[in-house]
């Protein structure tokens, strides 16, 4: 049996602190360890300083090691058994836990890696990008103390007012303890403004504005306010006034946002005594209406002249606005654009986030060509959390749902994104064995049913995704052409048909097959359950017939239909968007 005596280890953090310490400067205090011994031990201390005002939403309690480490326990309680003893031993396997839809029937677990990931939101659905209310949590690790069990700890304060906790803790390996102080920051002359959260171009608001003396004697001031930025202020008076000891002044101003961007709220306090107080707050004018983009094309004939009008970006907000030129003498799809309205679309269901993510991973290597800035940590990072979201939608039998992985499987669906995935993985990015395997089972067992129904072209797109990681036998893709073909009710999926065949090495059937894609037309009056158009369709053969097929004539026809589709057009889904992109990566 061990015994301790807590009170040789338990040690208890003093720190000094003054009245009141003043904001954006630094701030030495004083600290020293009492109730133990620790001459000539080394003892680190961390230091968290934390807004009190966030501490008491939850009710949080200061750290104490010591409680844990040196308090009194109760008894426990252990059982064991002599099963081992009693029952012989016999040859056998370990046995694994097995969850999920038809494990009885699986030789071994269809799972063998757990995916846990964790959702991180786009900048596009991050909100407003300034913050018009501050709070602080400032945090020092391993001071060191001397061998007397004094130190420092060094505070870097920032434009802050009220109070904060200062929660220390020393550890050794031989003594632990903690202690707790509070520090008041604040300024002589407190200034401050109550702004909301953010504005909308067109809007008004009464903010208000308090200088208050803390000084502890009378103080002549001078106050002085600025704007930078869209925002205007009126109503402010200002200059010099005259406050005796805690007396406050308060006065209310109009904040107007004629446009959309970032201001900056600039208010200074001069007087006798005390060093310039000069507080910032910053705030947005956002709009309230969706992204759009608009496009113009015009035609230069030799010796001619093209006019950009000059008010061409008149009815956009100036902040938010942006114009780009391209002289071309090929097909212009406005890549930049698109790729710009697919990272500004606000959802994320399965093929949202296929259709924004699929093109970036061909974006590096066209960024200098189009003269679009990037950063490729940041293009990583989503591309990342895309596959992370992707994989949080399978469902337990290796589909993918539109939403989530509680929904209904979706076949066509779950061959669009396992596309991604695979493109992805021959790229070098990180998808899971697990969820990648488990989707390739079940495409191959949705493809491989030879019942003939209406999901003939799903079936196709499933072949074709399985053809390109060389996991379809060509006696299957065959087959599926002999049966299929004459009955496919889509465009796109006579094109992911004949293209797997060409995989497979069928180059005669699958340009026949090619030639009678493009001359079909998608019925409108039907619905396929495959996000589909005209415009994407001829975009995604475009792209099928680019890396399967050689010649040209079939490829400039449709690059030509493409053409007249896309200057006719304005707006566009995201399905439509990838379709653009590929082609013109090829």
């Amino acid at each position: 049996m061990v015994f301790h005596q807590p009170g040789k280890r338990q040690a208890n953090v003093e720190l000094e602190v003054p009245e009141y310490a003043q904001p954006r400067q630094k701030i030495t205090l004083p600290v020293k360890l009492s109730g133990a011994d620790v001459s000539g031990k080394k003892v680190l201390l961390t230091i968290a300083a934390v807004d009190e005002g966030i501490l008491q939403l939850t009710k949080f309690n200061s750290p104490q090691p010591e409680n844990y480490f040196l308090g009194k326990r109760s008894l426990g309680l252990s059982i064991h058994d002599l099963y081992g003893r009693l029952i012989k031993a016999v040859d056998g396997v370990e046995g694994k836990l097995r969850t999920g839809g038809g494990v009885e029937l699986a030789p071994e677990p269809f799972l063998e890696q757990v995916v846990v990931t964790a959702r991180k939101r786009s900048d596009n659905e991050a909100g407003v990008q300034t913050k018009t209310s501050r709070t602080v949590a400032l945090y020092t690790r391993e001071v060191s103390l001397n061998k007397e069990g004094e130190g420092e700890v060094t505070l870097d304060l920032p434009d802050f007012a009220g109070r904060l906790r200062l929660m220390a803790v020393a550890y050794g390996e031989e003594v632990i303890g903690s202690g707790e102080e509070q520090l008041v920051v604040r300024d002589p002359v407190v200034a401050s403004m109550i702004l909301p959260r953010f504005l909308a171009p067109g809007d008004m608001t009464e903010t208000s504005l308090s200088v208050h003396n803390l000084s502890g004697s009378d103080k002549t001031l001078k106050v002085s306010m600025s704007v930078d930025g869209v925002v205007t202020a009126q109503g402010f008076t200002g200059g010099e006034m005259k406050l005796a000891d805690r007396e406050r002044h308060e006065e209310t101003v109009l904040l107007t946002a004629p446009d959309a961007g970032i201001s900056t709220i600039t208010l200074t306090v001069e007087g006798d005594g005390f060093r310039p107080i000069k507080r910032s707050w910053q705030i947005e004018s956002r709009a309230s209406q969706p992204y759009t983009s608009e496009r113009t094309i015009g035609l230069i004939g030799p010796g001619q002249t093209y006019t950009v009008r000059d008010d061409i970006l008149s009815p956009y907000y100036d902040a938010t606005a942006s114009l780009m030129l391209t002289v071309t003498d090929r097909p212009d799809f406005d890549v930049p654009a698109l790729l710009d309205s697919l990272y500004m679309y606000p959802y994320g269901c399965g093929e949202q986030t296929t259709s924004k993510a699929l093109p970036l991973l061909y974006y590096g290597n066209l960024a200098e060509t189009w003269h679009k800035a990037y950063n490729p940590q940041k293009l990583r990072r989503n591309l990342d959390v895309s596959i992370q979201r992707l994989i949080d939608m399978q469902t337990e039998d290796g589909a993918f749902g539109v939403w989530n992985a509680w929904g209904d499987p979706h076949p066509w669906l779950t061959a669009y994104i396992f596309e991604y995935l695979s493109r992805a993985r021959e790229q070098g990015l990180h998808v899971p064995d697990a969820a990648y395997e488990h989707a390739m089972e079940w495409l191959k067992d949705f493809a491989g049913d030879r019942v003939d129904d209406d999901e003939t072209h799903m079936k196709a797109y499933a072949l074709y995704v399985l053809a390109r990681i060389g996991k379809v036998t060509a006696s299957e893709v065959r087959y599926a052409a002999d049966h299929y073909a004459d009955k496919m009710p889509t465009r796109l999926g006579l094109g992911h048909l004949a293209a797997a065949l060409a995989i497979v090495g069928e180059r005669d059937k699958a340009e026949k097959l090619f030639i009678e894609a493009i001359g079909r037309r998608r019925d409108r009056e039907k619905y396929y359950k495959d996000y589909g158009s005209d415009i994407r369709d001829n975009a995604a053969l475009l792209v099928l017939m680019l890396e399967n097929m050689p010649g040209q004539e079939l490829k400039l026809k449709l690059v030509d239909m493409l053409e007249n589709q896309f200057s006719n057009r304005r707006y566009f889904s995201t399905q439509k968007k990838p379709g653009w992109w590929s082609p013109l990566i090829t």
